[in-house]
């Protein structure tokens, strides 16, 4: 995380909302940036750190697989922005 930043603003002030591990390994969950409040969701262990104009479909998949998953947050699709509640 440490050597991450946003790809849409570059702040370095990263989150990470874990959903699922296998041993020390995210599987699934997202990053999330606390200066532009983007979300980046982590699929199969990958990170998909993408600026907005070339994030696809796999978003609102995304979102239906995993929203009730996370705690006290929303994540909406377009732009891919989170809200704490």
């Amino acid at each position: 995380m440490e050597a991450l930043q946003c790809p849409v603003c570059g702040g370095i002030k990263l989150a990470l909302a874990i959903l699922e591990t296998e041993g020390d390994e995210v599987k699934t969950g997202a990053i999330l940036c606390e200066s532009c409040h983007r979300w980046y969701p982590i699929i199969n262990s990958i990170p998909h750190m993408l600026t907005d104009e070339l994030r696809g479909s796999e978003d609102a998949l995304f979102i239906r697989e995993n929203q009730s998953k996370f705690d006290k947050m929303s994540l909406q699709e377009r732009p891919p922005i989170f809200q704490r509640m």
